[in-house]
């Protein structure tokens, strides 16, 4: 910010009230990306990990993990719904 407003807001101008103000809000900013992303990540994980349930309920054969799960999901469907599944995948 010091070349663009000729002020400097780290350092010895630090105590400033409008120094604090300026690094809230640049606080605030980084953790709204922060958070941006982590959505982006948890709605990109979501749809890979429910492709792989998908491609387990095709395929039966295979010996994994998901498989027994999604066998247990027809006896017990209240305790097993795809989100439990998802998360015990991760």
């Amino acid at each position: 910010m010091r070349m663009v407003a000729g002020k400097r807001y780290f350092g010895e101008d630090e105590g400033d009230e409008e120094a604090k103000r300026f690094r809230e809000i640049m606080e605030e900013a980084m953790l709204l990306g922060f958070e941006k992303k982590f959505v982006r990540l948890g709605k990109n994980m979501d749809e890979f990990l429910q492709g792989l349930i998908e491609e387990h309920r095709r395929d039966h054969s295979r010996n994994a993990m998901i498989s027994h799960l999604l066998s247990l999901q027809q006896s017990q469907p209240e305790y097993y719904a795809d989100q439990i599944i998802k998360g015990l995948i991760m």
